[in-house]
């Protein structure tokens, strides 16, 4: 690319002291203030007090990415941080984790309204009442033809008979007889007193009490009402995705009404799992599909019927991952870009005594051959194999008890693993999860031969 000025080529070729700050909110030293912005948001919705009551750890998250979003979102520290780390802000006056007065509350208000706090108040005019933040469930249906929602919430609403007073009829106080201010006698010495006028304590000094509590709101000054908005749900769009409704929060004398903030929450799936853009489903196949070819058929999430295809002689194992291109989630923004559909097969073998022995030795006889028997010294009679009691027992090879290094081969928890399936094998690492578990890339081989699909 083309870089124009020399700031943008110091940007991009100095390099920074720390990313810590960056990899807290998952972007680079390099990204724009908007990628920064839409990372910030998202997160602080995930891990917002508000919907993890009572998890320290998410109260902590939050503060620590608000802290440093608060850091690199400001250029001056973005700089200070980026030549120096964290040691150079603190030095620089920026006050360490507490950033100086800095409050993780206050920066969510400033998106959102409302925010969570820490038993304090900073005065300001006007502030923002608490958003109100709502999970909206969606189906995989949903998210990958759209649709559109009506979604409803609860909030508190400035009530209508009183006024927000909370009171409906107002009469002249009783202990001040309107006037605002009672009498009081103040001692000045032996046998003299001072009579002074003060502000009443019943009214605080209006003169006037309220004669009637409002039965609507019952004194409260505000009523629960059920408001409705709808959401249009794009094709492609995720879990955790939010919609923002300004100005329809809670009502409050002398409060603006903060944000509404819908949060779409991915239900299961009984077929599909997602995976970004990808999507993943398990098949079952019969051996005879499985050995001599077959077509099985996938009901996608629109509807169509895609009809995989195993060719005869390409032999289909339990548990192999076929590809069909383009047949995953749509994007969100970019309509020609979509993901890939991930089939993972489940052989299913026949009962015992299936056919006549005849058709056994057929068969037999069109299989590849199999290797001799080693010859055995001195009599000898065959033994016959019948089901086991016994469950869970590991099974090594001779050649597989010891490693050259003097190791076995057990994993961690005492289960064989083979060494041609290593690939497949889950270290556990979430990055690399395909869906299935087996730590397979999604987007590294292309789509293996056998496999195609028709539209009905």
């Amino acid at each position: 690319f083309l870089i124009t000025s020399w700031s943008n080529l110091s940007k991009h070729l100095m390099a920074v002291k720390e990313t810590r700050l960056y990899d807290i909110l998952g972007v680079s030293h390099q990204d724009d203030q908007e990628v920064i912005k839409k990372a910030y948001r998202k997160l602080a919705l995930k891990w917002h007090p508000d919907r993890n009551q009572g998890n320290k750890e998410a109260e902590e998250k939050f503060k620590e990415i608000s802290h440093a979003y608060s850091v690199i979102s400001d250029e001056e520290k973005k700089q200070i941080y980026d030549r120096y780390g964290e040691q150079g802000l603190k030095d620089g006056g920026a006050g360490g984790h507490d950033h100086g007065g800095f409050d993780a509350g206050d920066l969510f208000e400033m998106f959102f309204g409302g925010g969570f706090r820490h038993g304090h108040s900073h005065s300001r005019a006007p502030r923002k009442t608490k958003a109100i933040i709502k999970n909206v469930p969606v189906t995989l249906e949903e998210l990958y033809n759209g649709a559109k929602k009506k979604v409803q919430f609860e909030r508190k609403s400035t009530c209508t008979d009183c006024s927000g007073q909370g009171h409906r009829d107002i009469a002249a106080c009783h202990v001040c007889k309107g006037s605002g201010e009672e009498v009081k006698y103040r001692p000045m010495g032996v046998g003299s007193v001072q009579k002074v006028s003060v502000r009443c304590g019943t009214c605080k000094g209006s003169g006037r009490l309220p004669h009637q509590r409002c039965t609507k709101c019952h004194g409260n000054g505000s009523s629960k009402e059920t408001r409705e908005v709808s959401i249009t749900i794009e094709r492609g769009m995720e879990d955790g995705d939010t919609f923002e409704f300004e100005g329809l929060s809670n009502e409050q004398d002398g409060c603006i009404p903060g944000d509404v903030i819908l949060v779409l929450e991915q239900e299961p799936h009984p077929a599909f799992r997602r995976t970004g853009l990808d999507l993943f489903t398990d098949m079952e196949v019969d051996l005879a599909d499985a050995l001599c070819g077959g077509r099985r058929v996938v009901k996608h999430l629109d509807g169509r019927l895609l009809v995989v295809a195993v060719t005869a002689g390409s032999l289909l194992r339990d548990g192999e991952v076929r590809c069909v291109p383009n047949e995953g989630m749509p994007h969100a923004v970019d309509p020609f870009r979509r993901g890939d559909l991930y089939v993972r097969f489940k052989i299913v073998f026949p009962q015992n005594e299936f056919a006549p022995l005849a058709q056994i030795a057929r068969l037999e006889a069109a299989l590849p051959p199999t290797p001799a028997a080693a010859p055995t010294p001195g009599p000898s009679r065959d033994r016959v194999l019948v089901p086991a009691d016994r469950t869970g027992a590991i099974f090594l090879s001779p050649d597989d008890e010891e490693d050259e290094d003097g190791d076995d081969d057990d994993d961690e928890d005492g289960e064989y693993v083979d060494e041609e399936d290593e690939e497949y094998y889950d270290d556990g690492d979430d990055d690399d999860d395909d869906g299935f578990g087996y730590g397979f890339h999604s987007h590294g081989g292309g789509m293996p031969p056998g496999v195609t699909c028709a539209h009905q």
